[in-house]
């Protein structure tokens, strides 16, 4: 008798792990879903798409706020994201790192980002789209850590 009632306690415990491990599973095919791998966000202006950023930064060179070939070819990407997607509105960050004059670091980030927002611009997105920030300067500890700083990043609001 013992061993029966172990064996129906066993089944019930199995029973209801199996069912909890389904029920908590999240769905695989989630519609209008983006492939990318960088600056996931829900686009608040239509709650049911989940969007990706192509690119979530550029990178520029020490002191310099010109778009390189590579910024150039990571802009258009992203222009090309936002006319495919017109309820997509983003944030435009100019950044710098915290070596030199911290007036020169301001506006050496706030060019950065208005260059870019001007590409941006220029590939015909509205600019009503478009929101520009300059985030202060940061010290970074290792020459990687201040190169990464040199940017314009790029987030979905």
């Amino acid at each position: 008798m013992g061993f029966i009632f172990i064996a129906i306690l066993l089944s019930a415990f199995l029973l209801l792990y199996l069912f909890l491990n389904i029920v908590s599973k999240k769905p695989t095919n989630v519609k209008n879903k983006v492939k990318s791998t960088t600056n996931t966000k829900i686009n608040s202006k239509n709650e049911n798409q989940i969007v990706h950023l192509p690119l979530n930064s550029i990178l520029f060179d020490a002191g310099m706020d010109v778009l390189q070939d590579e910024a150039i070819e990571r802009l258009q990407e992203l222009a090309a994201f936002l006319l495919d997607h017109p309820n997509v509105s983003i944030l435009v960050k100019g950044i710098s790192d915290s070596t030199g004059n911290i007036q020169r670091n301001k506006l050496l980030a706030k060019n950065r980002a208005s260059k870019s927002l001007q590409y941006l611009k220029g590939k015909g997105i509205d600019i009503s789209r478009l929101e520009m920030e300059v985030a202060p300067s940061t010290p970074g500890m290792t020459a990687k850590e201040r190169e990464n700083l040199r940017a314009v990043r790029f987030e979905i609001i």
